[in-house]
């Protein structure tokens, strides 16, 4: 495909997404990366260093804070962008496809303009699930409807995604799955820790915000390892948030020691990895979760929350670790009883056949995924165009 010309529309570059468009690059060479922000965080990529050899460039953008309540009871305040000189780039490259991340402003721009210009496709990135989007308003469902309704394919990140667009009126042959992978030579290589038969490590790295389910998650724990006094539960729990106080100061039996770390390179992470035997996420909505991929690459179990798409795309309850639904307050404690009651030989046995599940996860594998999807849509327009 060396004579299409794409442009990927999206808010940042974050270094797991990096390898997979210099990926893409194999099938389409002339691709653009267009930001509606500047990459500030030092865990993303250095644009316009020496660390990427992408095309990226950045559009004019207005801000906006939004704020939502989740039906899960957790509220949480994202930024819009609306990028004003976006149609300008787009009528200066000339694209032929045009990916296009999320269902907003940036979108609608997108969408207006392969209906002006001819023979440009358009292809929307839904980075989304039925559990990130539950509880949108309806007016927000039927724009978002009539959205999709432009698109002539769509790339999503999972089941979670794929049944989300379909409820939108996306027919199955426009939809194509694509997850997020995440750099494996950090975490393949990882040289595990011995457990010790009548202790467990657990692990858990993300934000400590209400979205993450955590504090129900320690309770349920902490019930259970007061009914099991012969066994101490070791939780080391990485990162930052406003909920960082509660879970220090909350009850805990004194078999239930907990560890509260700030957030940690690649390069200290993979450490905490290798003696780590179960990875928990107990998350309430993600659109997919990429810290599955890091503890599965390295040899580590999950003890994960349906409502992350990476767990319900990577993990085979009882085989590569156990799943559960977060709203269900005896569906986690039978999974965490579970967990914790597999032998350790198991448990280091599920380890190996969460990294063999997890490894297919390449940069060059959402490089074709995506790949795919452009090829359907040059061959396959909408009729309506």
């Amino acid at each position: 495909m060396d004579d299409v010309r794409t442009v990927m529309l999206t808010n940042i570059l974050p270094r797991y997404r990096q390898g997979d468009y210099e990926a893409l690059r194999a099938y389409v060479p002339s691709l653009v990366i267009l930001l509606s922000r500047p990459t500030v965080d030092e865990n993303l990529a250095g644009v316009g260093g020496q660390q990427t050899s992408l095309d990226v460039r950045y559009m004019r953008s207005l801000s906006l804070r939004h704020g939502r309540r989740h039906p899960s009871g957790f509220s949480q305040d994202t930024t819009v962008f609306f990028p004003y000189d976006l149609l300008a780039h787009l009528y200066r490259l000339r694209p032929s496809v045009v990916i296009s991340t999320e269902l907003g402003l940036r979108t609608m721009q997108a969408a207006l303009y392969t209906r002006l210009a001819r023979n440009v496709r358009l292809i929307i990135h839904a980075d989304l699930s039925e559990h990130t989007e539950a509880g949108r308003g309806c007016m927000r469902t039927a724009a978002r409807r009539l959205l999709l309704a432009q698109a002539d394919a769509v790339i999503v990140n999972g089941q979670g995604g794929k049944r989300y667009v379909k409820a939108m009126g996306v027919p199955e042959q426009r939809i194509f799955e694509s997850p997020y992978s995440t750099a494996g030579e950090y975490y393949s290589e990882v040289v595990k820790v011995p457990g010790i038969p009548e202790r467990r490590r657990l692990l858990y790295v993300g934000q400590f915000v209400p979205r993450k389910g955590l504090l129900p998650f320690v309770h349920a724990l902490s019930d259970w390892c007061a009914a099991h006094s012969q066994i101490t539960v070791e939780l080391t729990l990485i990162g930052a948030g406003p909920q960082r106080e509660a879970l220090i100061s909350s009850h805990r039996p004194g078999n239930l020691v907990l560890e509260v770390r700030p957030p940690e390179r690649h390069a200290a992470l993979v450490q905490q990895y290798a003696r780590a035997d179960i990875f928990v996420l107990p998350t309430l909505a993600d659109t997919w979760g990429l810290v599955v991929n890091e503890a599965m690459l390295s040899a580590v179990p999950v003890l994960g929350s349906l409502h992350s798409q990476a767990v319900e795309e990577l993990v085979d309850d009882g085989v590569s670790g156990w799943r559960f639904d977060p709203t269900s307050p005896e569906g986690m404690r039978t999974a965490i009883d579970a967990a914790l009651k597999t032998p350790l030989d198991r448990v280091q046995e599920m380890g190996r056949r969460a990294r063999d599940n997890a490894s297919r996860i390449t940069p060059s594998y959402v490089a074709e995924r995506f790949a795919h999807c452009i090829e359907f849509a040059r061959l396959h327009p909408r009729r309506s165009r």
